[in-house]
């Protein structure tokens, strides 16, 4: 796959298919929320599909639990520039492995943010054979297709978009 540089959300999500996808999801980080040191997760995921966004993409399909809870409620940016959004799309099961060892924890959050940086990688995996599409880029209106097995990669793009303001 091409490098793409996207603007407010990317999203992997079933093409012509009915059915849930398996897919992990993998983060790891050096400037880490939770911890000083070195992060690394993954979460293994039957669902939909998921959503990467920048702070400026939080008010669309990122806010979804939003807008189920509420929706009259204009959204604006959910979280702060210097991180990445990661929702999942209507999970049935998800676990979270913690680091390269076996522990794993059975509560993953649905929606959650990580540091936008450089040293910042997320790599998302189809574990499953399936019609699964990656939508949000502008190579084509019906989502880039996605090989089982292979993984997308997302990082920071050094990037910065300028904003205009109408009055």
């Amino acid at each position: 796959m091409p490098v793409i540089s996207i603007l407010t959300d990317v999203y992997l999500e079933r093409g012509l298919f009915a059915g849930c996808i398996r897919y992990s999801i993998s983060i790891s980080s050096d400037k880490n929320t939770y911890k000083k040191n070195k992060s690394t997760f993954t979460d293994y995921v039957i669902g939909n599909g998921v959503i990467i966004s920048t702070s400026f993409g939080s008010s669309g399909y990122y806010s979804y639990l939003d807008r189920i809870k509420n929706p009259k409620q204009n959204s604006s940016e959910l979280f702060d520039d210097n991180k990445l959004g990661i929702c999942h799309i209507l999970p049935t099961f998800a676990v979270r492995r913690i680091g390269d060892g076996a522990n794993y924890k059975e509560i993953v959050p649905i929606r959650y943010t990580v540091p936008a940086s450089s040293s910042s990688t997320i790599e998302i995996t189809v574990i499953r054979e399936a019609n699964i599409r990656l939508y949000g880029t502008t190579i084509h209106s019906k989502g880039v297709k996605i090989t089982w097995n292979k993984p997308v990669t997302v990082t920071s793009s050094t990037k910065t978009a300028k904003i205009l303001h109408l009055v």
